[in-house]
């Protein structure tokens, strides 16, 4: 293959103006702000140039995907709740080997 853009997977998100470099992957339920340099891990907040990235905890991802598909007259299913969550279980080991300032688990906001 010539050319290859970047890889993203279900449920990841970017924002307005984020730059991607080719070959990059984002994982599952994954948020991209600023400039994907690195692939970027599932359930990852990565702010790009601010060096800065958080754990998504899987109740979260549930709830960003269960208003999403609300807005498009559509339900979340239990079994796709479910395979979020279980996806979240099997890449664990990829965000703690990312960085491993991820290993304390989601932040707990006040």
């Amino acid at each position: 293959m010539q050319f290859l853009g970047c890889l993203t997977g279900d449920c990841a998100r970017t924002a307005i103006n984020t730059a991607i470099f080719s070959g990059k992957t984002i994982g599952v339920a994954s948020t991209v702000y600023g400039t994907a340099t690195v692939n970027v891990p599932s359930f990852v907040n990565y702010a790009g140039g601010l060096g800065q990235s958080t754990e998504v905890a899987p109740d979260v991802a549930v709830t960003v995907q269960t208003r999403m598909l609300a807005r498009r007259g559509r339900k979340m299913r239990d079994c796709d709740a479910s395979l979020l969550r279980s996806v979240y279980q099997l890449t664990s080991d990829a965000r703690r080997r990312w960085d491993p300032e991820l290993d304390q688990g989601p932040p707990v906001f006040g």
